[in-house]
C-alpha cells in the first residue's frame, strides 16, 4: 500500500467493541485527452512475425495483449492456467512466451521451470508478466528460468520492444 502512496489504519476500543478499518488511497486527477486518430495497422515483414504464447488468468489482460499482437501480425495463442500453457507450448511451439506468475493451478515459476524442459523451449524468451514487481520478485523470476520480467500493467511499447529483440533481461 505504501508503494502506491496509500495507508491502512486499524482502530478498536477493545475486545468485543468492534473495529474500524480505514483505507486511504491517493486521488488521481485525470485530464480528458483530445481525440486521437485510430492506430495504424502495423503489419511486420512476415519474417518478423512470431509465434507468441500468452498465459494469464486475467482474461481481459490476456485478450487485450492478444489483440495487440495479432494487430501487429503475430500468431498468438492464449491460455488461462499453467497446465494449458504447458500443453500449448508442446503443440504450438512458441517463439516467445508472456507468462503470468500468479496462475490458479500452478504458479508461473513452476510453469517456466517445466516449460524449459520441453523440446524447443529451452532457450526461447519466457517473460514474466506480473503484479509482483519488487526487485526480489524480478530476481526470483530470473532464477526460475524466466528471460525477463514485466510489471503489470504492461505497456504496448514494452511488448513491442521484447518481440523486436531489443530488450534487457530485466525489462
Amino acid at each position: 500500500m505504501r508503494e502506491h502512496g496509500g495507508q491502512i489504519l486499524v482502530e478498536s476500543e477493545g475486545l468485543g467493541r468492534g473495529s474500524r478499518f480505514t483505507v486511504r488511497i491517493p486521488h488521481a486527477v485525470v485530464h480528458p485527452r483530445a481525440a486521437t486518430a485510430p492506430l495504424p495497422v502495423l503489419r511486420p515483414d512476415p519474417k518478423d512475425a512470431r509465434r507468441v504464447l500468452i498465459a494469464d488468468d486475467n482474461r481481459d489482460a490476456a485478450e487485450l495483449m492478444q489483440a495487440l499482437l495479432e494487430h501487429r501480425g503475430h500468431d498468438v495463442r492464449v491460455t488461462f492456467d499453467g497446465a494449458s500453457a504447458l500443453r500449448a507450448s508442446e503443440a504450438f511451439r512458441p517463439e516467445f512466451v508472456f507468462l503470468d506468475i500468479g496462475l490458479p493451478d500452478m504458479n508461473g515459476f513452476e510453469v517456466a521451470r517445466r516449460m524449459r524442459q520441453l523440446p524447443g523451449c529451452a532457450t526461447i524468451p519466457i517473460v514474466a508478466v506480473s503484479g509482483y514487481a519488487r526487485e526480489e520478485d524480478r530476481a526470483r523470476a530470473m532464477r526460475s528460468g524466466f528471460s525477463g520480467h514485466l510489471a503489470k500493467p504492461v505497456s504496448p511499447e514494452s511488448i513491442t520492444t521484447i518481440l523486436s529483440g531489443q530488450w534487457a533481461k530485466e525489462a
